[in-house]
């Protein structure tokens, strides 16, 4: 079982990366794209804070691995929500 602090910094890894693939839309993009692209990094961070909270406020336990596995599962779910804003971003 991962520890909190080593599932947190996995989640910030994660949406660091995801955040990097914006990174050109909004420098390069149009407009429309730049303004997708800065809420998408807000929408990003927001995450980070929600899923890291959610890890805080486990407590040890019978249930932790259970609530670690579905945090994870509620994360993966997310990510793939964000990949497919990003890819709408890119296609403009």
């Amino acid at each position: 079982m991962a520890s909190k602090k080593q599932l947190k910094k996995d989640f910030q890894v994660k949406l660091e990366r995801l955040a990097s693939q914006v990174y050109f839309p909004l420098v390069e993009g149009s407009e429309a794209q730049q303004k997708k692209a800065d809420e998408l990094l807000d929408k990003l961070s927001e995450s980070l804070n929600d899923f890291s909270a959610k890890v805080s406020q486990i407590k040890a336990g019978d249930k932790t691995k259970e609530a670690f596995a579905e945090i994870k599962k509620d994360f993966a779910q997310q990510i793939q929500s964000f990949e497919s804003e990003i890819s709408s971003i890119k296609k403009g």
